[in-house]
């Protein structure tokens, strides 16, 4: 059973299936704090909104859709008004704000199991970016964030004497260096070890580890990817995303 979390509470596609002028409405009233979480369980929540009136938002997670209940007339229509939207974006900001918390938690999980795999080897040093790519797999278009590896054994010999971290000037310098050449850029396929990577912060590699895992499993080619959250966590820590091309990973940073 679905749960609510801010892969079925996406930003984008509840933007996209209504009018923007009612979805702007509805975040102006979130943004001046017109809408309260009361209650959340792992399938609902209960949303207070104050605007001309009071009016409660019932937010509900289905298997297949996400319902939103508001008690003002123009809902009782069966259509989506700014209250729901205030509510939505609240209930959203609630996930937003305790998630650091939970990757935290999770962290060591995946630090373990990439230290498992190499015990008996040494660890192996690696630079560590990420990709967004615009994708044509689903229909409208959508975006991909790929993590992408480079070996340190893949540089030049005068630019493997270098130890973590890496500051983002000499990573510009390793960049502009092997660019002209064929870089061996890698899409990794295994958990990454935090310990070998060079220039990204631990949360990164973990985030690239989740992007791993998820690139298994068919709910990786939904059009419901949670991009915004994967993004704000990259400029919460500051390492590299990069514009992609298909055969152009690192095309130009963001």
């Amino acid at each position: 059973m679905p749960r609510l979390s801010l892969e079925t509470l996406n930003e984008e596609t509840l933007r996209k299936s209504i009018n923007p002028e009612l979805f702007e409405k509805g975040r102006e009233l979130y943004q001046t704090g017109k809408a309260s979480l009361l209650q959340i369980t792992q399938q609902t929540a209960r949303c207070a909104v104050q605007a001309r009136h009071p009016h409660t938002v019932e937010i509900q997670v289905s298997d297949k859709y996400l319902f939103l209940k508001c008690d003002c007339t123009y809902a009782e229509r069966g259509l989506i008004c700014e209250h729901d939207v205030a509510a939505f974006l609240a209930v959203r900001h609630h996930f937003i704000k305790n998630q650091p918390a939970r990757w935290r938690e999770q962290i060591g999980s995946f630090v373990s199991a990439a230290q498992s795999g190499t015990r008996q080897s040494k660890t192996s040093s690696y630079l560590l970016f990420f990709s967004l790519q615009e994708t044509y797999a689903v229909t409208p278009s959508s975006w991909k964030l790929t993590p992408i590896t480079l070996p340190l054994h893949a540089l030049p010999l005068e630019l493997r004497k270098v130890e973590a971290p890496l500051q983002p000037q000499e990573v510009d310098r390793i960049l502009e260096s092997i660019r002209a050449g064929d870089p061996a850029l890698r899409t990794p396929q295994s958990v990454l070890n935090p310990d070998g990577c060079l220039n990204c912060s631990p949360e990164g590699v973990f985030l690239a580890n989740v992007l791993i895992q998820r690139s298994r499993a068919i709910a990786y080619f939904s059009d419901n990817p949670p991009q915004p959250e994967y993004l704000s966590i990259l400029e919460r820590t500051g390492d590299p995303v990069f514009l992609g091309l298909p055969n152009e990973p690192l095309h130009s940073r963001l």
